[in-house]
């Protein structure tokens, strides 16, 4: 019998309980599919919710968020001489109810966000402030992907060339295409515009404006015609259709369209 196996089945397994400080129950009430968007009102969601864990400085979107470890085991082995212990992962699962409104309150969307991590918390994926804004864009961006396509990246702030003018939006890099879509006033808030597929890219670089404005990253087709996508420095700052650009984060599109292209 092998070493490890054996001291294995000679040890003595002792459960550590979780941890629920964090929990809520009611995330998926079934209330939730009775909201109606232009007419259930914010007064409504919270008698259902309670009071949120998270919303954005404008009330756009609240949250209510479920932390919760399911605890884990410590092996205790020894023998005449000696002891030792040794411990399995304490894996933290989160899960975060975002909830949209409107200008006047009223309820527009809800999305359930989910994912673990290791101890200790938080999770890094749930913490990011641009959350409640890219789960909107892979809404957007869902019925656009094919079987087995895989979203990598999300980039906000960024800049699509159309006509004489700059339009605001986000770039999707999934495993076999760039995807943009533009950020409008209106609901949804993110359409896609653009798809470009890898294998059907020509010359992809990156380009320097007159004036000094900043990096451009140019995606050629095969036919010759290009795209033209820039980004906007962090933080973003009005106006967001207009420079300054930033160098660096057009050169991480490139470096991702290069890495992932055939």
């Amino acid at each position: 019998m092998p070493i490890a196996l054996a001291l294995l089945l000679a040890a003595c397994a002792v459960p550590i309980p979780g941890d629920t400080s964090r929990a809520r129950d009611n995330l998926d009430d079934p209330a939730a599919a009775t909201w109606q968007p232009g007419e259930t009102l914010l007064q409504e969601v919270l008698l259902v919710l309670g009071d949120p864990d998270d919303l954005a400085p404008d009330r756009s979107w609240l949250a209510w968020e479920d932390y919760r470890s399911p605890g884990h085991l410590l092996f205790v082995v020894g023998g005449p001489y000696w002891m030792d212990a040794f411990s399995t992962s304490d894996v933290l699962r989160y899960r975060r109810r975002y909830v949209y409104f409107d200008g006047d309150g009223r309820y527009r969307a809800t999305h359930l966000d989910a994912g673990g991590c290791a101890r200790p918390a938080p999770c890094a994926a749930a913490s990011t402030p641009e959350r409640p804004e890219t789960l909107l864009i892979d809404a957007a961006v869902q019925p656009l992907l094919v079987a087995g396509e895989m979203v990598h990246e999300r980039l906000l702030g960024a800049l699509r060339a159309a006509d004489d003018r700059w339009v605001p939006g986000a770039v999707v890099v999934t495993s076999k295409a760039m995807i943009f879509v533009d950020r409008v006033d209106a609901w949804p808030l993110h359409r896609p515009a653009l798809r470009m597929d890898y294998a059907e890219l020509g010359v992809v670089e990156r380009l320097e404006l007159p004036g000094g404005a900043g990096g451009v990253a140019s995606l050629a087709r095969p036919d010759g015609s290009r795209e033209s996508i820039a980004f906007k420095p962090r933080p973003f700052a009005a106006p967001l259709d207009a420079p300054p650009f930033d160098r660096t984060r057009a050169q991480v599109l490139l470096d991702a369209i290069g890495s992932l292209r055939p």
